[in-house]
């Protein structure tokens, strides 16, 4: 080949061939970037690819089939066997559901991406993604949360680093989600799962990751069992109905006395 050939050849390639020494190795200069969790719009362009039956869309509104028993388990992981039949009539919803079963070992997180599990979560807390902004709203936030996280918190870790500084935005997120869990629903994921032979995760298969899959799916039961399907005003008479019968049960606690018993 002769030289002019070859200097012809090298005026006419593309830039990137010199910036990227891997150009042209692994994909067509036409096929898009997928984007990272270590992109800043990873939130809103990440891929969310609804395989192995997991139920999710992102420009909805919190949807039935995304909060059921076996979409949930499969964000930890420890489905057995997927059922052919995934969407259980609206009158069983949260009902249990009798083709699966659950193990509690050798959990595989990499059925459901971080991604979905923080995309269902924002979608319950009250964020909803605008395509045509390619954003979050946070109009629909519960207001104290909205306060304190105005953009949707990545709860799992979606960079799976684990040093303070890079680890402790998600590790404060998550906790602070929790915190939102009354008392009597803290064990809900075991309670709920049981029934599937579900008996807890060994410790030898705890990993940070994991931990915090199974925090956000025990908030994600709490919140289908008392918050899914209810406007703020619903939810606000329903606070303050509870508060009202809190306070009657201390005023009389407050003006008990014993019964008085004649001895005489």
């Amino acid at each position: 080949m002769t030289l002019s050939i070859i200097l012809s050849l090298l005026f006419t390639l593309p830039s990137a061939a010199f910036l990227n020494p891997n150009f042209g190795l692994h994909r067509s200069i036409h096929q898009p970037v997928r984007s990272t969790p270590f992109d800043n719009n990873y939130k809103t362009t990440g891929p969310l690819p609804n395989e192995n039956k997991f139920t999710l869309s992102r420009t909805s509104a919190p949807l039935q089939s995304e909060l059921t028993d076996l979409n949930l388990s499969l964000i930890l992981g420890v489905v057995n066997d997927i059922p052919s039949v995934t969407i259980l009539p609206p009158d069983d919803f949260g009902s249990p559901n009798p083709t699966l079963t659950l193990r509690s070992d050798q959990p595989n997180t990499n059925l459901v991406s971080d991604l979905e599990v923080n995309t269902l979560v924002w979608k319950c807390l009250g964020y909803r993604f605008s395509g045509a902004e390619i954003d979050w709203d946070n109009s629909n936030v519960f207001p104290n949360w909205r306060k304190k996280h105005p953009t949707p918190p990545d709860f799992v870790g979606m960079k799976r680093l684990y040093d303070k500084e890079t680890d402790n935005p998600s590790l404060k997120s998550t906790q602070d989600l929790i915190k939102t869990i009354p008392l009597a629903y803290k064990q809900l994921l075991k309670e709920v799962f049981k029934p599937y032979g579900f008996n807890g995760f060994k410790l030898a298969d705890l990993t940070p990751n994991l931990t915090r899959r199974a925090q956000c799916v025990n908030w994600l039961l709490w919140y289908r069992a008392e918050v899914f399907g209810k406007n703020m005003e619903q939810l606000k008479r329903e606070k303050e109905g509870k508060e009202e019968e809190k306070k009657e049960k201390e005023e009389k606690e407050k003006n008990w006395t014993p019964p008085q018993i004649n001895l005489t």
